[in-house]
């Protein structure tokens, strides 16, 4: 899928703009109704977080599509802005220790 991202220039690090797709604001708001209208049925994530929000919960469904959007704007920031000379992907699978 091809996103249409902006990269702005700050003084130290720059920031990337870019919309979120339909798709997949679509799949966050169906899996955030979800959630909504069975607490029990999701899986909290309170105790991963900083704050004193009573209800969070791992958005399980939705990041399949958000995770390959969040992979493309890192890869992105990293080619226009050249911080991590060695960045590589890395997603922790079921299992792993890492």
């Amino acid at each position: 899928m091809l996103h249409h991202f902006h990269a702005e220039p700050l003084l130290n690090y720059g920031v990337v703009q870019t919309y979120l797709p339909d798709e997949i604001l679509d799949a966050l708001k169906a899996e955030a109704k979800e959630i909504q209208d069975s607490f029990d049925t999701a899986k909290p994530y309170n105790n991963k977080l900083a704050g004193n929000i009573e209800k969070e919960f791992t958005l399980e469904k939705s990041g399949s599509v958000l995770k390959p959007f969040i992979l493309d704007m890192a890869t992105f920031y990293t080619e226009n802005f050249k911080l991590f000379n060695n960045w590589k992907p890395v997603f922790k699978s079921p299992g792993s220790t890492l």
